[in-house]
């Protein structure tokens, strides 16, 4: 019973752990890329929105929140945005009227081959603190997936 107790708290200790590795990763990986995306108007759940929407030919709203990992109210609001803006088309669905369904625009899929063509300067810069930051990171969150993959827990 102890050692199990004892497993119990590593698995929550590396868990805690991976998450605040993952946390600080996107924040530094979100202080490259806001800034390069507020030139483009769009937010980071919408360039996901539009990544997601052009490697499916079309999605729902919640697999758009699932794929994000934003709310549903969220994923409404963003794909909404990028409807106005032209850069993809929703509609409801002709069986279920409460589903809605989304895909990218010929707008929308130039608009991503245009930032893909154009990465931003901030991460061409390679600044040295950010980068350490980042593999550092990286490092500690490799570390502990490969600490939770190797301990066998049984609870």
């Amino acid at each position: 019973m102890q050692q199990t107790q004892i497993c119990h708290m590593n698995t929550l200790a590396l868990h805690k752990d991976l998450f605040y590795a993952t946390k600080s990763i996107l924040f530094e990986l979100e202080q490259i890329w806001v800034p390069f995306l507020k030139e483009y108007q769009l937010t980071v759940s919408q360039i996901s929105i539009l990544y997601h929407l052009s490697q499916v030919e079309i999605s729902t709203v919640s697999e758009i929140a699932k794929s994000g990992c934003m709310h549903i109210s969220s994923a409404q609001n963003s794909t909404k945005k990028l409807a106005d803006r032209g850069l993809l088309q929703i509609q409801k669905s002709h069986i279920d009227s409460r589903i809605t369904n989304a895909y990218i625009t010929e707008a929308g899929l130039a608009l991503l081959e245009n930032i893909q063509k154009r990465p931003p300067e901030k991460a061409l810069e390679h600044d040295l603190n950010r980068s350490g930051n980042i593999n550092q990171l990286t490092m500690l969150l490799l570390q502990s997936m490969q600490t939770m993959k190797s301990s066998t827990v049984t609870i």
